[in-house]
């Protein structure tokens, strides 16, 4: 059987990075990704594992690459003028909150009926599937997890993932929570870069990768939003999920990184040595 040319991809110096992608760090992971399946010989699933993504990932960044252009297809995308937020219709939006503040536990049927009372001559406007999309931008919005939480602290802390240095990573909530004060800032945020990856890995079910299998979700939107930058709408449209059933797979996913325990200390040793001073002198030997 023919099978079809892999594309080139010509090997670029440090220096040209940072001049094709500037600060977009997410478009250098995509070229690294690429690099290792057209440059070093990396199958997909390879490139994935040790980019600690989906290969789901790897090829569409490959697709991307063969069908868009070259290294511009792998730049982020530039976020339009009007954001998703200011495309909503406000009186939709509007009526919609105030049947949520009303009954907040309600489900969405019940909610957007509220609404079209609410809206009157406008109903007509609001579909039941709009409805639900601006419902779970709504929840989302007002998600009441403290952000002084162990929750919070992972919410805020996942979207500096991909930063490199991971600088401001190292002076989130959650670095804050579980690193000594007087590590230094470069080996505080990788200690918390690795502890956060590994907790990826174990949302990740055993066997090939499914995107039909609910299983796979929370792994996929997780690793998709948080390692490779992609957005909320790709993903979910890859995945063919609704607003609901996305929202709720991610949500799953984020209470099973915050319930793991790869964390870089262990609440509660207050005595002996700190264990992030344990694992570097034993890294160091």
């Amino acid at each position: 059987m023919f099978m079809p040319a892999q594309p080139s991809l010509l090997p670029l110096t440090e220096a040209e990075l940072a001049e094709l992608f500037g600060d977009d760090t997410d478009g250098r992971r995509r070229y690294y990704l690429l690099h290792a399946v057209l440059v070093e010989g990396l199958t997909q699933r390879q490139a994935a594992d040790a980019g600690q993504v989906s290969e789901r990932t790897v090829r569409n960044i490959m697709r991307a690459y063969a069908q868009r252009g070259g290294l511009e297809a792998l730049r982020s995308r530039q976020p339009s003028g009007r954001s998703r937020r200011d495309r909503r219709p406000v009186i939709f939006e509007q009526a919609l909150g105030a049947a949520l503040a009303e009954e907040p536990l309600a489900g969405g049927d019940r909610l957007w009926r509220r609404a079209c009372e609410l809206l009157g001559q406008d109903a007509a406007k609001l579909s039941r599937r709009t409805a639900y999309r601006i419902l779970v931008q709504l929840r989302a919005e007002r998600d009441d997890d403290a952000p002084d939480s162990l929750r919070g602290a992972v919410r805020t802390a996942l979207p500096l993932l991909p930063e490199d240095p991971p600088l401001a990573l190292a002076a989130s909530a959650l670095a804050q929570r579980f690193l000594p004060a007087d590590l230094d800032p470069l080996p505080r945020g990788m200690l918390l870069q690795q502890a956060l990856r590994a907790t990826l890995d174990h949302l990740r079910p055993a066997g090939p990768i499914s995107t039909i299998d609910r299983g796979w979700w929370p792994y996929l939107i997780c690793t998709g939003e948080y390692e490779t930058g992609q957005s909320r709408a790709e993903i979910q449209d890859d995945l063919a999920l609704s607003a609901s059933t996305y929202s709720r797979a991610k949500r799953q996913g984020l209470d099973r990184i915050t319930g793991a325990r790869p964390w870089p200390g262990v609440q509660g040793e207050s005595h002996g040595c700190h264990p992030v001073r344990r694992r570097m002198r034993s890294s160091n030997r």
